[in-house]
């Protein structure tokens, strides 16, 4: 069939990047492709392939009446079970001032069990038939759920993702969060189900509980007090929009491709080492004469974009492996580099996926041979600007004595264990931690060889705005760098958890510092379950109990109580299942490690009402007016 189409036209486009979209788009590789999708961005960063011709603005389609203006309604309830039944009193009364008397509410659940809680809240109030429709139910059901609405004998619906892409139902006007969607991509999605205008039919309405947010930043002030959703909704989709293509027009800036490697695949970890740089213009295609040893076998791949100042290359090196002497015997070695030049601010970055030196001739062969790197102390400007910083990662060399050289300290937070007499006497060599940068969530960190490094992947050109925001730093002489260790929040031990309604909890940061498919939890007797098909809550209880803590996904649930007790002179915590059901956790390719052992030496957050948050047993609290 795909020889005989001359054009292949796909809806929802901004699916195409998954494997089965992908392999059907490429049996058309003779036809003309056309993809439209309202929202050309993916949760997962990965940029859409093809090219941006016609963009059809959302707040233009609000001016010229094809979207109805958005109403928002909010509750503030921390408890969950208080906060779903404000949801649907609201929802409730938004239907019997419908003077239509044909909307339809749709309450929003993040899973199966969630759906059943809110399904009985909404079937308490006794009101217009409320109907279920999620994929644990049989077909027949979700048919006759289905018809119900239809014909308008219910007009409320709890669902779990079952009304999204492909169902037509403008009746749809008022969404109940009872759990919020947490991205920008499907949150404009759901909008546009709910906007369509139709002469008889009202505007929507959104309603969501603001106290317990779990968004993304820029989803932040859609749920704030009194937002207008009119004004935000557009200035959010033309803003990714934007991203989206300035980061496609990014990538056709390269003057060739990398063998038959697309370069929008390309995930270049953020790690950095930088140099100033004295020459007025620098020289990337001589990047090859910065390699050393290389053999006539071995491949360079290299692929410039003069607009951008930006390079990456490909290298392949045949090497000998570790366990045999025959020469014959051998094995491949990629590396991925990527540099980036400022020009403005006269400074090179070169990462190289290896992280096995400072790249010092490929900076003298592309920025000149007069470079100099940026070490200590002037790397460490780049922890500047980070807010509530706690130092997780400490290396100092050491200066009193020679029999002590280096000593590295890791811990919630290493600067708690600082002395003055520890600082005067010892060299930074490592300085590591995580805080916020207007808002956002961020990690960094900076050696004394100049090596700068976040847990982050990145697209390349993601990758080369990181680098620039770097640069503002670096060369900014008002930063000073010896203030590294200062104007960090300073955790303290407790013995007992805080008296707040904790109002959330986060993964370990070793699972976030991996990839999805590198953390699963398995069950004895079942298979592994995906960290992204599991929830992780912490449960509302007295004040004075300790926390529990809950992994669940649709087929099985666990959990755990964080336990702090004495020891000697300061206390420590532990972790232990409450009732039966051991669970293992696997992360990257070790074997599986019991879920309390593995908690206990890799403490999850869990954050309070009052701003504090827990970690094992250390309790960080805001500053005053903070």
């Amino acid at each position: 069939m795909a020889k005989q189409c001359t054009h292949l036209f796909i809806d929802e486009a901004h699916h195409v990047e998954a494997n089965t979209w992908r392999d059907l788009k490429a049996k058309f590789s003779l036809s003309r492709v056309l993809q439209f999708t309202a929202t050309p961005f993916r949760e997962d960063g990965q940029l859409i392939d093809g090219r941006v011709v016609y963009i059809y603005p959302l707040r233009k389609a609000m001016a010229e009446g094809y979207f109805r203006p958005i109403s928002f309604s909010s509750v503030y309830e921390f408890d969950v079970a208080r906060a779903d039944q404000a949801i649907a009193a609201k929802a409730i009364e938004e239907l019997d001032s419908d003077f239509t008397g044909k909307h339809v509410v749709m309450a929003r659940v993040a899973n199966i069990k969630r759906a059943e809680a809110v399904f009985e809240t909404y079937r308490a109030l006794d009101r217009f038939e409320p109907v279920m429709l999620h994929t644990g139910l049989s077909s027949k059901a979700r048919t006759e759920a289905i018809q119900k609405l239809e014909s308008g004998k219910s007009r409320i619906v709890v669902c779990v993702d079952m009304l999204g892409e492909g169902f037509d139902m403008p009746e749809l006007k008022i969404a109940a969060f009872h759990d919020i969607r947490k991205s920008l991509a499907v949150t404009l999605q759901l909008a546009g189900r709910f906007t369509r205008s139709r002469a008889d039919l009202g505007d929507p309405v959104f309603i969501a509980n603001i106290a317990n947010l779990d968004v993304c930043d820029e989803l932040l002030q859609l749920y704030a007090q009194d937002p207008d959703w009119n004004e935000l909704l557009p200035d959010l989709s033309d803003e990714a929009i934007a991203d989206e293509v300035g980061a496609q027009e990014y990538m056709r800036g390269f003057d060739r491709s990398i063998d038959s490697i697309p370069l929008k695949d390309l995930r270049p970890s953020a790690s950095t080492v930088i140099y100033k740089t004295t020459c007025a213009n620098w020289t990337p295609r001589a990047f090859r004469a910065g390699l050393r040893g290389l053999k006539a076998r071995d491949k360079v791949l290299v692929t410039i974009n003069e607009r951008e100042n930006t390079l990456v290359a490909l290298t392949a090196r045949e090497t000998g492996v570790p366990w045999t002497s025959i020469s014959s015997v051998t094995e491949w070695h990629w590396e991925l580099f990527v540099s980036v030049w400022d020009r403005e601010k006269s400074l090179l970055f070169i990462h190289g996926s290896s992280n096995s030196s400072e790249f010092k001739d490929v900076a003298k062969a592309i920025g000149g041979r007069d470079v100099v790197l940026i070490a200590d102390p002037q790397v460490y400007r780049v922890l500047h600007g980070i807010n509530r910083l706690l130092l997780t990662n400490v290396g100092l060399d050491e200066h009193f004595g020679r029999q002590i050289r280096y000593t590295g300290r890791m811990g919630a937070d290493v600067a708690a264990r600082l002395g003055d007499a520890t600082r005067q006497s010892a060299r930074k060599a490592v300085v590591a931690g995580a805080g916020f940068e207007n808002g956002t969530p961020v990690t960094i960190g900076a050696a004394k060889r100049g090596r700068v490094w976040s847990v982050l992947r990145l697209r390349v050109d993601t990758f080369a705005k990181w680098c620039r925001h770097l640069a503002t730093k670096i060369v900014d002489e008002s930063i000073d760098p010896d203030e590294v260790l200062k104007g960090t929040l300073i955790p303290k031990i407790v013995s007992a958890r805080p008296e707040q309604h904790p109002i959330g909890v986060d993964w370990p940061l070793d699972f976030v510092s991996r990839q999805e498919h590198q953390v699963g939890f398995v069950p004895i007797g079942c298979s592994e379950v995906s960290i992204s098909d599991v929830e992780f809550n912490v449960l509302d209880g007295p004040l004075t109990e300790p926390l529990i803590l809950e992994l669940r996904c649709d087929e099985w649930t666990r959990q755990v109580l964080l336990e702090i007790f004495p020891s000697g002179d300061t206390t420590d915590y532990r972790f232990s299942y409450v009732g039966a059901g051991q669970l293992d956790v696997r992360t990257g390719a070790s074997g599986g490690q019991d879920l309390c052992q593995y908690l206990t030496a890799h403490p999850p957050t869990v954050w309070f009402a009052d701003g504090s948050s827990l970690e094992g047993n250390l309790l960080v609290v805001n500053r005053p007016g903070f």
